[in-house]
């Protein structure tokens, strides 16, 4: 060993720990500048547009949507950029920003654009999915906000003009759909659904039986693993959750540091473990001798 390094060992040791400790700054900073770079995108639209709102309102949330759906194409034959993969869906997708440039969603990119709009604009805002009475497959995607302690379903892209207009006209939520689980000892599940009196929300719970809120995304953690199953998320997600499932850049840098640092940990525990044993193997053989 050099001679420098034997009479100072531990600098080299805080030289290495100050190189990864700058790594992780560095990493980190490149996705910070890309979230606040996106924010700058989401608000220069909204101001362009004129959907930058002071008041918060049903009626200001559905203006915006109407403008997101009237600029995106739907249309998946007509799409010049593959701006999602509504196959997949996987958790960790396009940023907003390329949503917005690319401007071709099916319900569940618009979701996100949605969302993320609303939420730049101080809405409390998340994403719902909702479920058709095959169960099988998705129905829908919509965003929920709330607005003076009360839930509202705001509607998003690639749905017929009926539901667009039921939406407006009735104040639809997590309550509208009559989820009414219940479980004994050794039979299945069932839901059951108690249908409204009025015949717009009747229909509307006649075509959705179920939701999930987004935000937490257990199904998809199971999904990576190997595990087939769907959970639904039918409690509401705080706003922390809501903000970070919609902003890419920010989830990458919260996902990269947990990862480093449990690297880094780890690390450390493999380096001091060896360590140890090879001082206990050196008294062992002095004590041997």
């Amino acid at each position: 060993m050099p001679y420098h390094l034997m009479k100072y060992p531990y600098l080299s040791r805080k030289s290495f720990f100050f190189l990864l400790i700058l790594l992780f700054l560095l990493v980190d900073s490149i996705f910070v500048v890309l979230h606040f770079d996106e924010v700058y995108v989401v608000h220069k639209f909204m101001k362009d547009n004129s959907i930058l709102f002071s008041e918060q309102s049903k009626k200001n949330a559905f203006i915006l949507s109407d403008k997101i759906r009237s600029e995106f194409e739907v249309d998946t034959t007509k799409w010049k950029n593959r701006s999602t993969d509504y196959g997949k869906m996987p958790y960790f997708r396009y940023s907003v920003k390329k949503l917005l440039n690319a401007r071709e969603a099916l319900c569940g990119g618009g979701a996100r654009v949605v969302c993320r709009l609303l939420l730049e604009s101080g809405y409390d805002a998340t994403r719902v999915v909702l479920f058709k009475r095959n169960f099988g497959a998705l129905g829908h995607v919509v965003v929920s906000v709330v607005i003076k302690g009360k839930e509202y379903w705001i509607d998003t892209l690639n749905s017929s003009d009926d539901l667009n207009e039921l939406m407006k006209k009735k104040d639809i939520n997590a309550l509208t759909v009559k989820i009414i689980p219940y479980q004994q000892r050794y039979n299945p599940r069932f839901i059951d659904v108690k249908y409204n009196s009025d015949s717009l929300i009747n229909k509307f719970q006649h075509s959705y039986i179920a939701y999930s809120y987004e935000a937490l995304p257990f199904s998809k953690l199971l999904n990576s693993i190997g595990v087939d199953v769907y959970v639904l998320n039918l409690k509401r997600p705080p706003y922390i959750f809501s903000y970070l499932a919609e902003s890419v850049f920010l989830l990458y840098a919260l996902t990269f540091s947990i990862f480093y640092l449990l690297s880094l940990l780890g690390g450390y525990f493999i380096y001091f473990s060896i360590k140890a044993s090879l001082n206990f193997s050196k008294r062992f053989s002095k004590k041997s001798n």
